[in-house]
C-alpha cells in the first residue's frame, strides 16, 4: 500500500547523502529544516514526464516492472518513491537546483544531461536531439 516517505526516511535520504561525499564535487546545501520544508511543499510528481509518486509505486509493487535496482539499496525503497534529481548534474543539492523526478527519468538523465537539455531530449524523437548536438 503506498504511503508518502515519513520524515525519518527523508532523514535517513539526507544523512545518506552526506555520507557519500568521497565525490569531490558533491555539494549538500539542504539544511536538515529546509530540506524537509521543500520535500513537503513539492507536488509529488515527476518534473520531467509527469508519472506521479503513487502510479511508481504501484508500477513496481505490482511487479508490473522489475529491476534488482529497486531493492539493492539499504533501506530496500529505491525505485518505489520519487527520487531528489539535481537539475544541473554538476550543481549541489540545494533548493534552487533540485526537482523530484521518477526513477526512470533519474536514471535516464544521470549526469548527463542538465534539466533543459533533458527535457528537450525526451520531448523530441532522442535522435534528433543527439543529431542536432553535433551540428
Amino acid at each position: 500500500m503506498y504511503k508518502e516517505r515519513t520524515q525519518t526516511q527523508l532523514r535517513n535520504w539526507l544523512s545518506n547523502k552526506k555520507s557519500q561525499s568521497k565525490k569531490k564535487d558533491f555539494i549538500l546545501e539542504f539544511e536538515p529544516l529546509t530540506f524537509f520544508k521543500w520535500y513537503l511543499e513539492q507536488e509529488k510528481v515527476c518534473h520531467y514526464c509527469g508519472l506521479n509518486e503513487k502510479e511508481q509505486f504501484q508500477l513496481i509493487s505490482k511487479g508490473h516492472l522489475n529491476s534488482k535496482r529497486f531493492f539493492t539499496s539499504k533501506n530496500g525503497t529505491r525505485g518505489k518513491h520519487l527520487e531528489i534529481d539535481r537539475k544541473n548534474p554538476l550543481g549541489p543539492y540545494s533548493v534552487d537546483n533540485c526537482v523530484l523526478s521518477c526513477y526512470f527519468c533519474n536514471n535516464d538523465k544521470s549526469d548527463i544531461f542538465s534539466e533543459q537539455g533533458y527535457i528537450k531530449f525526451i520531448n523530441s524523437s532522442r535522435v534528433e536531439y543527439l543529431r542536432e548536438l553535433i551540428r
